[in-house]
């Protein structure tokens, strides 16, 4: 693979076109598992709190379970860690399957066992994307990164789609079936896949590798600025889709179907973003793209802000999702590339952990806003505050990961 093609070209290596198809699929039945733990929920209580009760449940292993899943992905054999998570989510969906066929779930078995599937889905997520470092080369992990984030997205579009028809035509149970036959593609491809040999770490253990990592981030200055944007793009981007719902309702008058559209259209974008990402990184950097996607994604919330007009408003979703993309899959692969080798699966548990409390946050934080102050207000806001994230860069640059690997034997670079 020759340095500076897109990410498409990394499909040439045939354990990458092995492993990404059948882990990304598991991220489908994953997002399949979601829509009918909330369907399931619906049908089981009148309370709109419990409905919402399962998002809030698998938003939280992301930001509760990051940092030990980066210590496992960094301490143990990612390929094992990887084929563990997958048997679990795949036990756990069975006893879903079971549960609803038999007819004996309740809220609180719902809100349990899909907080144990995401868990399994948090711990996976680390290791995998560690994992692509020792598949793609160097100086092609952004646009690794970015395939994968393509991938997940795509699943996230498709998920919900699928769920909702297996659901309307088949039931809950053939929908949680379906989604726990999406995790055996991934054990196998993962069990026949031979990883390269890490060298271990001498008196390694979980604690100490966590300890480590959090160590490395808080004494390591130049990869402050790299979590700060994490951090803040998350909080100011989140406001945008946690209200979006609103947006469609109130400000475009309408239902349930242009809300669908208006978060469709992140997806969409979210994808092209990525397909785009090689091409914007080797033409402008790493410092300059990442500026002018926070820029430019608070131009798209204030026309979102401004707009009552739904075409406009999809327009203004589709910017978003690219910057989205385009900023997290650099940020991340920047985080990684600014870390000695052996903490790369501590960094992406970072990532992972400031990007979902910087969403959590944010989504609170902007509701909160357009309660008291209104819709508008909020959004404007948002785009205010977002821009003003994009001038961090005047005086808190990304560091510079163009050079050899840092020394593995190195605490920090």
């Amino acid at each position: 693979m020759v340095a500076g093609k897109s990410a498409l070209s990394l499909l040439v290596d045939p354990a990458f076109r092995r492993l990404l198809p059948s882990i990304e699929v598991c991220f489908l039945g994953l997002f399949i598992h979601i829509v009918a733990c909330s369907w399931v929920m619906a049908e089981l209580t009148d309370s709109a709190t419990m409905v919402a009760l399962v998002t809030t449940i698998t938003s939280l292993p992301p930001v509760l379970l990051s940092l030990l899943a980066g210590g496992l992905a960094d301490v143990l054999d990612r390929r094992r860690v990887m084929i563990l998570s997958q048997i679990f989510m795949f036990l756990v969906s069975l006893v879903l399957v079971g549960m609803a066929a038999a007819q004996l779930l309740t809220p609180a078995w719902v809100l349990v066992l899909a907080f144990l599937v995401t868990s399994g889905n948090a711990t996976l997520a680390p290791a995998w994307i560690a994992s692509l470092g020792d598949i793609a080369p160097r100086d092609q992990l952004p646009e690794a990164v970015s395939l994968h984030t393509i991938s997940a997205n795509l699943m996230k579009t498709l998920g919900p789609v699928l769920g909702g028809v297996v659901l309307a035509t088949a039931g809950s149970t053939a929908a949680f079936l379906v989604g726990s036959l999406s995790y055996v593609p991934a054990i196998v491809a993962l069990a026949l896949w031979r990883a390269p040999k890490r060298e271990d770490v001498p008196g390694a253990s979980i604690g100490r590798a966590i300890s480590e990592g959090v160590r490395f981030i808080v004494e390591a200055r130049h990869v402050h600025p790299i979590v700060q944007r994490v951090f803040l793009f998350g909080f100011c981007s989140n406001g945008m889709i946690a209200l979006l719902p609103l947006v469609a309702r109130d400000q475009f008058t309408g239902e349930a179907d242009i809300y669908g559209l208006l978060y469709g259209s992140i997806g969409i974008g979210a994808i092209c973003g990525g397909l785009l990402l090689s091409r914007l990184r080797r033409a402008f950097g790493i410092e300059r793209v990442v500026t002018g996607m926070t820029a430019l994604c608070a131009a798209a919330i204030l026309v979102l802000a401004l707009t009552h007009a739904p075409i406009v408003g999809l327009a203004a979703t589709f910017v978003c999702g690219a910057c989205w993309l385009v900023n997290l899959t650099l940020l991340n692969s920047t985080l990684q590339l600014s870390a000695p080798r052996r903490l790369v699966g501590r960094m992406v548990s970072m990532h992972l952990t400031f990007t979902y409390l910087g969403l959590a946050l944010g989504s609170w934080g902007w509701g909160i806003v357009a309660e008291h102050f209104g819709l508008q207000i909020a959004l404007v806001a948002s785009a205010v505050a977002m821009a003003g994230t994009a001038l961090i860069a005047i005086w808190r640059p990304l560091p510079d990961v163009t050079g050899p690997e840092p020394d593995p034997l190195a605490g920090k670079p």
